[in-house]
């Protein structure tokens, strides 16, 4: 990876938000030129990084760059080891997600299913420490209404109780590990285009992959193909953009993605593909941020098309929101929340942001 060149909006942010970066460019690629400039800190500061990347969900990934610091950068000692057990502990969460998720495909194979699995443990594998990347639960999605009918049911004879969450999505715990079984793969609310989404996994389909569980043994599962898991990220992120905010760890793993990924789709498919789902005018801006925050390398984008001039707009976006603007807002609410309430967060986060949204995607903003 080249090294980076911030856009000039960074030069203004504090020194606590350009370490953060720092560390995740280092530890997103291995870079230990990108925290050679980086200026020393307070203790009380590096506290501070500590809770930016724990708001943002990147705290594994921002623990890999700080072995990267030159001498005398570091930090103190107490704060590396409360860094060090978080590290530790999601490393254990994704190991026991890991073995819950071998659980449910093993199970639900036996019965004939096949769920494809969105993100999660597929989209962890993408990175050189896959255990370090945060997890959230583990979402399946149904190619058939039968398909998700039947996987509820096999989960219910296993004593889970589904909660059916305001998008139809069916809820519940296997294990203490959250679980969700969804009837949608691509994040496409505009009318015009809700048809396309159907065809475009006709077209680029799904395969079976063996994944890393972290306890010493391989998952199989059913995961979307690279096209297909690109515009799935891709359309997660702006969904998020255009409702309750995002935060760094998804825009991450989109990096991530683009890196690992970049040579096995076609530049002309990708650029078609971000033209049909009306997103390229979104895609200049993401692409931008990648590079110019993240470090990602210009030739790893699906196709090379970027737009500067939104990226402190959405920089100040990511940074306010936290994930999935968890932190905006009133921070996360519970399942048990009624879902006038949710709703009514999520209007309330629209309304807020539709100026930027509409700048960015204006039909998916409208239809969302």
């Amino acid at each position: 990876m080249r090294g980076i060149r911030r856009h000039d909006f960074m030069n203004g942010t504090d020194l606590n938000t350009e370490m953060l970066f720092a560390l995740l460019r280092a530890g997103l690629w291995e870079q230990p030129e990108a925290v050679v400039h980086c200026s020393p800190l307070s203790a009380a500061s590096w506290e501070e990084v500590l809770s930016l990347a724990e708001k943002q969900t990147v705290t594994g990934i921002a623990y890999l760059g700080i072995r990267f610091l030159p001498e005398g950068l570091e930090p103190p000692v107490n704060v590396l080891v409360k860094w060090a057990a978080k590290a530790d502990a999601i490393e254990r969460r994704n190991i026991r997600m890991g073995k819950a998720l071998d659980e449910l495909c093993s199970l639900f194979r036996e019965n004939g299913i096949s769920p494809v699995l969105q993100k999660g443990h597929d989209v962890a594998s993408l990175y050189g420490h896959p255990l370090l990347r945060e997890c959230g639960d583990i979402d399946f999605y149904f190619t058939t209404p039968e398909e998700k009918s039947a996987a509820s049911a096999i989960a219910e004879r296993h004593g889970c109780r589904i909660k059916r969450a305001s998008d139809g999505s069916g809820c519940y715990s296997w294990n203490g590990i959250p679980v969700e079984h969804h009837s949608r793969l691509l994040d496409l609310y505009s009318p015009f285009r809700r048809g396309l989404a159907g065809k475009l996994e006709a077209e680029y389909g799904f395969e079976d992959a063996f994944l890393e569980s972290g306890g010493g043994f391989r998952i199989q599962v059913k995961v979307p193909a690279p096209m297909l898991k690109l515009l799935m990220l891709d359309l997660h992120i702006l969904k998020h953009v255009v409702g309750k905010g995002i935060g760094l760890r998804q825009i991450c793993d989109m990096a991530r993605a683009c890196f690992c990924l970049h040579d096995r789709i076609s530049v002309q498919e990708a650029e078609c593909v971000a033209r049909k789902t009306g997103i390229r005018k979104w895609n200049r801006l993401l692409h931008s941020f990648m590079v110019t925050c993240l470090g990602l390398d210009r030739g790893c984008l699906p196709y090379q098309d970027m737009d500067a001039s939104g990226t402190e707009a959405l920089f100040k976006r990511i940074m306010d929101g936290g994930n999935f603007g968890r932190s905006a807002h009133g921070g996360m609410l519970s399942g048990d929340t009624p879902v006038w309430s949710r709703k009514l967060n999520t209007a309330a986060a629209f309304l807020l942001n539709s100026g930027f949204s509409l700048s960015v995607a204006p039909e998916e903003t409208l239809s969302v």
